[in-house]
């Protein structure tokens, strides 16, 4: 599972303003796209030194095209 988030990592190719967690803070989405039809998203949050890993998921694009990039 560490190989899988490594790689996700080291070749996403956008990062995107998620939704407001429960705790009030604020969560980010890593993009990384086949460039076709796929796109994997590893949701993360930042807790204070460090990021979590929130959820993950194969998606098409269109699932967080409204969400901001950054």
């Amino acid at each position: 599972m560490i190989d899988y988030f490594e790689a996700v990592a080291k070749g996403f190719t956008a990062i995107r303003r998620g939704k407001i967690s429960a705790n009030g803070k604020p969560t980010y989405l890593l993009e990384m796209s086949d460039g076709k039809s796929k796109t994997l998203f590893v949701e993360l949050s930042d807790n204070g030194g460090y990021y979590e890993v929130n959820s993950e998921g194969v998606f098409r694009p269109e699932y967080a095209k409204n969400n901001e990039l950054i």
